[in-house]
């Protein structure tokens, strides 16, 4: 699968879920009837708040939802769903008897992928959606891949590769991406991303899905950041409580991303168990290159199965581009990048609190990570039709 060719919703065999918010039951009826004609399980409520409720639950592939209702509004509930993780990642249609094209404007500002005025044909609405549907590269349930960046040494860039890699993904079509700062001292991916951190989730006192999202950040990019704590704390994430954290994110997310720390002590089971992807990154010196032949076969010996690694090379001048192509050459490892030397983009990135790839999108640098993001949507997309 590729950004041209994304899954079709046939190829799912998972029913699709519709919700349709609309206060009058009649619209209700008529759509979700020609949705269950087109394969979708569908269910309906009558207000704004109902409806949030609903989605909040069952988690549905597409919402089609009404304008113009009392209580709340359909801008009002577009703008919820977008900005809360459990729901942001669904199809939304939005439905309204006023077809100006200020109107429609409104309803994508807010987070609508659609517009549909009123009065409109069902069977023209369901051919819409299944349209849309099939032409988003992350389709059906969230993938759940978590990618797991690991250095071998302080200073390789290992927190801007994360932060950029994780806004390319979310801006993939219906794809869900969330960092998770495990640096519990000196976490900066808030910071680099230019958002305030808000009370620290790690002092919630009891941790549960619902009490997490308010911790959950939204960045411009669509990607959803859980900082790290403020002020720092001591020590590091137990195992068990990243494990929880981890696993759940993986439920809203298409895509994990953890930054973590250099020496991950005991997060490394849990973390490395529940990777479907490790980034071995790694700088283009010999030093570092002996190193990681003994980290790859303690990588190997810590997981329960076997997993894919690849080689990231990060700091690239041109004249060690061989050296680098020589080591993946000689470890039968595939190579997801190579990475140019790029302390000037870098410094600009960070000066500005703006990632690479949004604030210089045609730099050499930024091409490169949105290559490694294509591949590896390339990659979750035919691993998730294995099991379809």
């Amino acid at each position: 699968m590729s950004d041209g060719q994304p899954v079709a919703l046939k190829e799912s065999a998972v029913m699709p879920k519709a919700l349709i918010i609309d206060d009058e039951t009649s619209i209700t009826t008529i759509v979700g009837r020609f949705l269950e004609n087109s394969g979708f399980e569908t269910e309906s409520a009558t207000s704004g708040p109902a409806g949030l409720q609903k989605a909040v639950l069952s988690r549905p592939d597409v919402v089609i939802v009404d304008i113009m209702m009392p209580e709340m509004d359909g801008y009002e509930v577009c703008r919820r769903l977008r900005s809360d993780p459990r729901t942001a990642r669904a199809l939304i249609v939005a439905l309204t008897a006023r077809g100006q094209p200020i109107d429609r404007q409104m309803a994508l500002h807010s987070g609508a992928d659609a517009h549909m005025a009123k009065p409109f044909k069902g069977k023209a609405l369901a051919q819409e959606i299944q349209r849309l549907m099939g032409d988003r590269l992350c389709a059906g349930p969230p993938l759940g891949r978590q990618v797991l960046v690991l250095r071998l040494t302080e200073g390789v860039g290992a927190t801007t590769l994360v932060t950029n890699l994780a806004c390319s993904l979310a801006q993939k079509r219906g794809c869900q991406a969330t960092v998770v700062d495990l640096v519990f001292q000196g976490g900066a991916v808030a910071r680099r991303l230019g958002l305030s951190s808000p009370d620290s989730w790690w002092a919630s006192p009891q941790l549960t899905p619902g009490a997490l999202t308010p911790f959950l950040l939204k960045h411009e990019s669509g990607l959803f950041i859980l900082p790290a704590p403020s002020p720092p704390v001591e020590g590091q994430a137990n195992g068990k409580a990243a494990r929880w954290l981890l696993q759940t994110l993986r439920t809203w997310s298409d895509f994990v991303l953890p930054d973590t720390p250099f020496n991950l002590g005991p997060l490394a089971p849990s973390l490395l168990r529940s990777s479907a992807l490790i980034l071995l990154l790694l700088t283009p010196e010999p030093a570092v290159l002996r190193q990681a032949r003994a980290s790859l076969a303690a990588i190997r010996s810590a997981s329960e199965r076997t997993m894919p690694v690849w080689l990231v090379f990060n700091q690239v001048r041109p004249e060690q581009r061989a050296l680098a192509a020589e080591a993946a050459t000689s470890w039968h490892l595939p190579t997801g990048a190579v990475l140019p030397w790029a302390p000037r983009e870098c410094a600009q990135a960070e000066a500005e609190q703006k990632p690479v790839i949004l604030g210089q999108p045609d730099s050499e640098l930024a091409r490169a990570i949105q290559g490694l993001a294509r591949k590896i949507a390339r990659a979750a997309g035919a691993q998730s039709q294995k099991r379809r």
